[in-house]
């Protein structure tokens, strides 16, 4: 049978009893770390079988290395199939791929590391950017420590509602903490209890129904 493994061309490399099947029975935890590459980015469907009873019982070990992606991830989107891995540390190779930053493909991939393998950057036919870094470094300028709050950028903020104060609570310190000099926000009277606790806003009062 071809599928079988020809040991005797691989006893060089590896130890017959440490080489296992599908088919063994193995205690996962009698291992420091599992590397794993059972499907990577070429997952489409869900898994089932084997594959399956695998995961879950891999599911159960802490120190997971994945390649590629963990297991059970779908790579162009993130989203998990019916079972899947959460990696400690995931190794991919040349450009991320969109299920390392969307949906629980995010969660599941721990700190990824990225290896280049030759790719060349200008090759690649793609709309979708990664912003890093080194992309908005230079839109932030030095801070002027003698420049008063007024030459610092005014924002206005209109945004809340008597249900909804996340999205006003979140704005208004998004803009304080990328550092506005002053923040005006026009705020519906029944979040002016939640919304007074930034002291560095200016509060203007508006009726609910306006």
């Amino acid at each position: 049978d071809s599928k079988k493994i020809n040991f005797e061309s691989i006893h060089k490399y590896i130890n017959k009893k440490n080489f296992y099947t599908i088919e063994d029975r193995i205690n996962y935890q009698d291992f420091d770390w599992i590397i794993e590459g059972i499907f990577g980015t070429g997952l489409n469907r869900d898994i089932e079988g084997d594959f399956s009873k695998t995961i879950e019982s891999l599911s159960l070990v802490e120190n997971i290395l994945s390649i590629d992606i963990p297991s059970g991830i779908y790579a162009d989107n993130g989203v998990a199939s019916n079972t899947f891995l959460n990696a400690r540390h995931t190794i991919s190779f040349a450009f991320p791929k969109l299920g390392h930053f969307l949906s629980t493909g995010y969660s599941a991939l721990g700190k990824l590391f990225l290896y280049p393998i030759g790719h060349d950057s200008e090759a690649i036919d793609s709309k979708i950017k990664l912003i890093n870094k080194h992309d908005i470094s230079n839109l932030f300028r030095p801070s002027n420590p003698t420049a008063h709050k007024y030459l610092k950028g005014k924002v206005l903020s209109l945004s809340g509602s008597s249900s909804y104060t996340g999205a006003a609570l979140l704005s208004s310190k998004a803009a304080i903490c990328s550092g506005a000099g002053v923040l005006k926000q026009l705020v519906p009277s029944s979040l002016h209890s939640a919304m007074s606790m930034n002291k560095e806003t200016i509060d203007i009062l508006i009726d609910d129904n306006q």
